[in-house]
């Protein structure tokens, strides 16, 4: 199995295969932390969390994620940012950038996965089940007990729910949805 790192400016990007399917973790320094994030095979967020990690603790982190996947070195490349393999969906083109990306002296790091048409300079949302899920069950402190008993009776039609929410409230601040 091959697997692939490169550093760019302030970032450390690791692409490897798990299970069959492509993943790539990307640790970027945006002050005094970490964000991390993972991306499935269509450059998609699934996981993103902000982190207390140095460069040293980056590269251990690296090297555990390919002892684990059995992975004996990456191979190192030319750092590339991460692009989402979908379309803008205001003005159909492709050059979708991360909101961290577009708009990189920022500090703050949306807790959705917003992106920046490049094209259109439009804003638009893409939601993962499995984004939602790790919002939803490291933030259990955010729903009452009742919403939490739903969530254990039923977890599909919560999480259902959940992005019914979430749409309407994109949708009433005119910011669409990327299919």
């Amino acid at each position: 199995m091959e697997a692939y790192i490169s550093k760019g400016k302030s970032a450390v990007k690791l692409e490897y295969h798990e299970n069959g399917a492509k993943i790539t973790k990307l640790w970027e320094q945006r002050g005094d932390h970490t964000l991390e994030t993972t991306f499935n095979g269509d450059g998609a967020i699934l996981v993103q969390e902000l982190t207390k990690l140095d460069h040293k603790d980056v590269l251990q982190r690296v090297d555990i994620i390919l002892k684990n996947a059995g992975i004996i070195s990456a191979k190192e490349v030319q750092y590339e940012d991460v692009k989402l393999n979908k379309q803008c969906p205001k003005c159909s083109a492709s050059g979708l950038s991360r909101h961290v990306e577009a708009f990189s002296t920022r500090q703050e790091i949306p807790v959705m996965p917003l992106y920046h048409c490049k094209g259109c300079g439009s804003q638009s949302y893409y939601l993962t089940d499995s984004y939602l899920e790790h919002l939803v069950v490291n933030n259990k402190g955010m729903f009452d007990v009742k919403e939490l008993s739903e969530l254990d009776a039923n977890k599909q039609a919560f999480m259902d729910e959940l992005k019914a929410y979430i749409i309407r409230i994109f949708a009433s601040k005119r910011i669409m949805c990327i299919k």
